[in-house]
């Protein structure tokens, strides 16, 4: 079977998005606190996010996931989510992470915008 002709899976539409993020890694075994790294989305939606990361992560890893822009915190609480793809990009490693619970609302900012926290 081809993979165009493989169903999508995905039960949220996507959107393109460039705001930053902070992604916060489980180390395996979980013994030592995530240490936070600096990335941006690609696409996001209510159930993940495609984020580029500097590094990558191996996949089934635990994340946090905190969404800001230049004008503070888009989303106030961090999100638990998990590395269900990793992919070598030109600027990085795209990753794909699936949120344990879905986002309730998704409000990303234009860029460039001024957002205030919900």
């Amino acid at each position: 079977m081809k993979i165009s002709q493989l169903p999508d899976r995905r039960v949220f539409p996507r959107i393109n998005s460039q705001c930053k993020l902070m992604i916060a890694i489980q180390p395996t075994g979980g013994k030592v606190p995530p240490s936070a790294i600096d990335a941006f989305a690609r696409d996001v939606s209510r159930g993940g996010v495609g984020a580029v990361i500097p590094n990558g992560a191996p996949k089934h890893t635990r994340c946090l996931v905190r969404f800001s822009d230049a004008a503070g915190e888009i989303f106030p609480d961090l999100t638990w989510g998990v590395v269900r793809r990793v992919e070598e990009q030109r600027d990085g490693f795209l990753v794909g992470i699936e949120f344990d619970t879905p986002l309730k609302t998704l409000e990303l900012p234009a860029p460039g915008s001024s957002v205030d926290p919900p």
